[in-house]
């Protein structure tokens, strides 16, 4: 019988970064050839098999031969849908999975509750019709009243079964996860990766998943009472409303299935789907409909290997579904289960909106994270010099959905490079405004945007002007901290490098330069008269991807000769980069850094 072995050593050549269309992915920190081995989820935090399955599938390494039942079966006490392909497995799964039994009680109670659910009175929850067709212009306000009227609503006594629709194969992944909380509540020093904070730290799907599927919200709040009936009462104490969402609302577009296949071989084609399971270090793997990077199970363990050589610098990324598909069937099946738009290469800002729309994590970087400065009352991510006291200072502005956290992986990366350790970065947060491109609602940004095509027509000025302010108001909160304004950078990265030019060319006081990435000198014809004659002489860097889908590489170019030949700007350092898209490569870093180096250079 198949057993699990010990997953491989991956390559150390990749990290995390924010990419730039929402969200984080997984990133080349050096060219990586064809077929290696780049990382290795040893063990997903929480998962389910599929009912149908349970006796052929293995509970510890998923060996499946669909149609024959497996030999072996968890013996302490009445342990429902725990089946294992031979001793050894048996024998991990009882010391790591289940140790002091309770994942096997809490699974018996589950199956004697889904079998007695007919026969109990139905909780007292939102009706379902009534949550059916509110949804269908939820909202994030609508979604919280739902939930709330279900946690005033009287619950169910323990025992006391509700009736209702219940998702069984959820049930059974949210046990499993509460069951891994409660343990590691339990005993703290016995959490093994992946960590309950590891799980927190997905993508939160809940909005699009219940505006997908509207029909799903009910079977959702059914599913809470019954599992507060049912469990046993050792996890009343983690089965709170709280965990209960932040648990279903991570399942949708962060699950892998485990599929029905040979040892080592990637699956998912024809073969039988057992289940499925969250592996949350692997979910940064983003999906692309041209992938680089292949998934492959090995036992319990999810792999990625690279499928072709893949560049320093650039995004891995996996497929999601079946590449053999019409691709107009493949979009809507890939809307439906990972919300995304569309998935092409060129449309990729649509998925950008839809994600940090839905998400809140936007929000909590803006008013929870640590590196927040109290004595300010703007939103930034102030980061220190690293030699010391600061000589110079940059301050960077993201762009459109983004947060300040999201572009700070900059300092960090000049930090391990041992470059301009002598300056101070400020990422500051841009407010939560409606957009119009994105339908009204609000997300991150500097001001309203109507189109990607025509960025010269509808200008929000005001919006523009209002954040001009704002990163004046920083500047100035420099100067007072003991840098000079021709000490300061003002920079940014697509809607924040429109921001940066503005900012820097109607300051009044001289600046050590102005930086835009990726980015567009907007309010053009009005600066002709805005523009102040201190920052006639400051060097400008600009750069932009020639096969940028997102801020047309042509506008980026067309601002750069307008700034010279109707501005009169001379001291600007112009670069392009073959094939890039709209995002910023290590090389794009590196050429920042040298002009940095040039117009902030270090101070004995």
């Amino acid at each position: 019988m198949p057993s699990p072995e010990t997953p491989p050593t991956p390559s150390n050549s990749i990290e995390i970064r924010p990419t730039t269309y929402g969200g984080r992915g997984y990133f080349a920190l050096s060219p990586i050839p064809a077929n290696t081995l780049i990382h290795v989820s040893p063990s997903p935090y929480t998962l389910s098999i599929i009912r149908d399955f349970k006796k052929e599938c293995c509970a510890r390494c998923f060996h499946c031969v669909v149609g024959r039942n497996l030999k072996w079966r968890a013996e302490r006490g009445n342990v429902a849908g725990f089946w294992f392909c031979g001793e050894r497995c048996k024998r991990e799964w009882e010391g790591e999975e289940d140790v002091a039994g309770l994942l096997g009680e809490a699974m018996e109670c589950l199956e004697r509750g889904f079998k007695r659910q007919k026969r109990a009175e139905p909780p007292r929850t939102p009706d379902g019709k009534e949550v059916g067709r509110a949804s269908t212009t939820m909202d994030e306000e609508m979604l919280e009243r739902v939930w709330k009227d279900a946690a005033d609503a009287p619950w169910p006594k323990h025992g006391q079964i509700p009736d209702g629709e219940v998702d069984q194969e959820e049930a059974r992944l949210i046990t499993y996860a509460l069951v891994r909380l409660h343990n590691f509540l339990s005993s703290p020093g016995s959490e093994s990766s992946p960590t309950w904070s590891d799980f927190l730290a997905l993508q939160p799907n809940a909005l699009s998943h219940f505006r997908s599927q509207p029909y799903l919200l009910p079977s959702h709040l059914h599913t809470f009472h019954f599992l507060r009936s049912v469990l046993p009462k050792s996890l009343r104490g983690v089965l709170t409303l709280e965990n209960f969402r932040a648990t279903t609302a991570r399942d949708p577009g962060n699950s892998f299935g485990i599929w029905e296949q040979a040892e080592g071989e990637e699956g998912d084609g024809e073969s039988e789907m057992l289940g499925w399971a969250m592996y949350p270090s692997a979910s940064y793997f983003n999906h692309d409909c041209d992938p680089n990077t292949k998934k492959v199970r090995r036992g319990r363990a999810m792999t990625m290997v690279t499928a072709r050589d893949v560049a320093e610098g650039e995004e891995l990324c996996i497929s999601y579904g079946h590449l053999e598909e019409d691709v107009l069937e493949r979009r809507r099946r890939l809307e439906d289960k990972f919300f995304f738009s569309q998935l092409d290469k060129t449309y990729r800002l649509l998925l950008y909106l839809i994600v940090l729309v839905v998400s809140l994590y936007s929000v909590y970087i803006y008013h929870f994270n640590p590196k927040m400065s109290a004595a300010s009352s703007i939103s930034a991510i102030r980061i220190p010099a690293t030699n010391g006291a600061a000589t110079a200072a940059v301050i960077f502005a993201h762009g459109l959905g983004d947060s300040g956290a999201g572009w700070s992986f900059i300092a960090d990366h000049y930090k391990r490079e041992k470059s301009l350790q002598h300056i101070k970065w400020i990422f500051p947060n841009a407010p939560l405004r409606p957009i119009t491109l994105n339908g009204g609602m609000r997300m991150p940004a500097w001001y309203d945007l109507t189109s990607l095509e025509r960025v010269e027509e509808a200008e929000d000025s005001v919006g523009m002007l209002q954040s001009a302010e704002t990163i004046h108001a920083l500047v100035k909160e420099t100067i007072e901290s003991g840098i000079p304004a021709d000490r300061i950078v003002i920079g940014g990265f697509s809607q924040g490098s429109a921001m940066a030019l503005l900012s820097g060319m109607i300051h009044k006081e001289k600046l050590a330069g102005i930086a835009g990435m990726s980015g567009y000198l907007p309010m053009a014809s009005k600066l002709v008269d805005m523009r102040h004659p201190h920052n006639q002489e400051t060097p400008i860097f600009m750069a932009h991807g020639t096969a940028d889908p997102v801020v047309k590489f042509q506008f980026g170019k067309m601002s750069m000769e307008y700034l010279k030949e109707k501005l009169g700007m001379e001291k600007i350092e112009w670069r392009e980069y073959p094939g890039m898209g709209h995002t910023a490569d290590l090389k794009e870093l590196a050429d920042f850094a040298r002009w940095l180096e040039k117009v902030v250079p270090p101070k004995n």
